[in-house]
């Protein structure tokens, strides 16, 4: 135990007669008084104490909050991360197939081409056709389709002309009905 802890302690404290300590020699009263001044250095000790617990809190609290902040900031990038591998993943796919649509295009075109069906026709066993070969059948009531008339028709004049309806004024129409309405009337007397 150190010497102030020893002071400060209830049970410690000397009774009130005179005690002699190394040749000090101290009365309830200077007792006191170096008790009241221990007590008063320990609330000064404390206050620097303080200030260290505020500050180390304060540091806390900024470090938790930067980690928080860190935290999420990778979360985001790892996460952007993962959706820029996917992006580069299903173009490679897109590419691949497009690839792969064209090799297919490629070889319809040559399976199709004149040379190559020629030629299968000849394996399978058929002849070219010659004129004298040919036999022309007439089926009555059966017209060929026309080819498609990409040539608009010239408007006629007789689109381009008005109504009569339409020729008519407000004020010579509403002349025409106010009459139209009287008419039935005038035939009634």
């Amino acid at each position: 135990m150190t010497i102030l802890t020893k002071l400060l302690s209830p049970g410690s404290r000397p009774t009130p007669a005179r005690v002699q300590r190394a040749g000090i020699s101290t009365t309830p009263n200077t007792y006191q008084a170096i008790a009241d001044a221990v007590g008063s250095l320990r609330q000064y000790q404390d206050i620097p104490l303080r200030l260290q617990r505020q500050w180390i809190t304060a540091f806390m609290a900024i470090m938790v909050l930067v980690s928080i902040v860190a935290g999420l900031y990778l979360n985001v990038t790892s996460r952007t991360a993962i959706a820029g591998r996917e992006i580069q993943h299903l173009q490679r796919l897109i590419t691949d197939n497009q690839r792969t649509n064209a090799d297919l295009e490629t070889q319809i075109a040559m399976l199709l081409s004149s040379d190559s069906l020629e030629a299968r026709a000849v394996a399978a066993g058929y002849v070219p056709l010659q004129n004298p070969d040919l036999d022309y059948l007439v089926v009555a009531g059966y017209y060929p389709q026309q080819g498609i008339n990409m040539v608009s028709s010239p408007a006629s004049s007789n689109d381009i002309s008005m109504s009569p309806e339409y020729s008519e004024s407000l004020f010579s129409w509403l002349t025409r009905q106010v009459e139209a309405a009287s008419l039935p009337l005038a035939q009634d007397h």
